[in-house]
């Protein structure tokens, strides 16, 4: 009975679900620490160190556009590639495609923290008033963010803290557990800023449910189908790469009908890892492979005029230089040199937990399926 026993126990600590609860207790811990910290320093006037001039060629914009995508893998999006048709508007739409930008973490909290912010000398994450936000506030636009995911969540509310230094924020839910999975819900919304005028340029963040986990609920309202991969949920996958595909296509027809001149960044906070028997996709939690780090990220632009892919690998930690630039300025806090459509070749990248610095090039592959064979 006693050796019974205890093979059972060491059975469930070997076991894929003892791993999941561990792992998620670590992120959980990981998370409070650093939410903890966020809600401290946040608010801190370390703007006061940011100095803005003008940056050269910029062109004015009726309306820019950030769109930050949820736990999209590029090499499931057929515009990188994959040999299936989940994004047939950006398979054939102008616009500058970066093929090789790395996300600094496979978990949103730490990823959107270092992307979204200005860190300070020797600081791993970003944290105060370097933000996204409050950089296009003192650069003079008018700036708005609308949610999908929560405000104040288990994982949202370090990302809320910088969507609410926004001058008009609207957030659809309250968690990203309570989302509806109905990313067009946000459509309304964007049509009403565009018709609404003001005496400053506009600039947008859209934040997705996106491809968050549970799949199937992200797109019960949406009639595209695949059959591809051998499971429901894995298809599911797919079909909200197809539901992106369609969000953005709505944003630019509506664009271009109100005869609009416009700007739109995309990117994602991170991609997934796959696991077989049966296909599965989940968040990276160990920091495993590759591609839970490559992400699609693109600009479609009312100037642009061709469909342009830069193989050229990019870390996630020159967002904030590329941001910079995008909406017309340099900075004491920024690299010139990254720019959408020029930087230089990023080597020996590194990746984040929120409290250790990894290699990228350390990491496993993590291969595409195009197929339930």
């Amino acid at each position: 009975m006693i050796v019974f026993s205890l093979t059972i126990i060491i059975a469930f600590f070997s076991s894929p679900i003892f791993r999941f609860y561990k792992e998620s207790y670590t992120l959980s811990k990981k998370y409070y620490i650093y939410r903890d910290l966020l809600n401290h320093v946040i608010d801190t006037s370390d703007s006061a160190q940011l100095a803005l001039i003008p940056f050269s060629n910029f062109t004015y914009k009726d309306i820019r556009i950030v769109i930050i995508g949820e736990s999209v893998r590029k090499d499931y999006l057929s515009v990188y590639g994959y040999p299936h048709e989940t994004t047939p508007f950006l398979d054939r739409t102008q616009g500058i495609f970066i093929d090789g930008f790395i996300s600094p973490s496979s978990q949103t909290i730490f990823s959107l923290l270092r992307m979204l912010i200005i860190p300070s000398e020797n600081e791993q994450i970003g944290y105060g008033a370097n933000n996204a936000v409050n950089i296009a506030n003192m650069a003079g636009y008018e700036t708005f963010w609308i949610s999908n995911q929560g405000s104040k969540g288990h994982a949202d509310v370090a990302v809320s803290r910088i969507a609410q230094k926004s001058l008009h924020t609207i957030f659809l839910n309250h968690s990203e557990w309570t989302a509806s999975g109905d990313d067009f819900e946000i459509l309304p919304h964007i049509n009403k800023i565009l018709d609404t005028q003001y005496h400053k340029e506009k600039l947008l963040f859209i934040h997705m449910i996106g491809s968050h986990p549970r799949f199937c609920r992200r797109v019960e309202n949406y009639q595209f189908r695949f059959d591809l991969l051998g499971n429901k949920d894995a298809n599911c996958y797919l079909s909200t790469i197809h539901k992106l595909d369609s969000f953005i296509q709505s944003i630019i027809s509506e664009l271009e009908e109100k005869k609009l001149s416009y700007s739109l960044i995309y990117f994602s906070d991170h991609g997934l890892m796959s696991s077989d028997n049966p296909l599965s996709f989940m968040h990276d939690a160990r920091y495993q492979y590759r591609q839970s780090f490559e992400v699609p990220l693109f600009v479609l632009d009312s100037d642009i005029h061709e469909h342009i892919v830069i193989k050229r690998k990019l870390s996630g930690f020159h967002f904030m230089d590329i941001f910079a630039s995008w909406i017309g300025v340099e900075t004491n806090m920024t690299d010139p040199r990254y720019t959408i459509t020029d930087f230089p070749e990023d080597t020996d990248i590194k990746i984040s937990d929120g409290q250790s610095i990894r290699s990228y090039d350390d990491l496993q592959d993590n291969p595409v399926v195009t197929s339930k064979e």
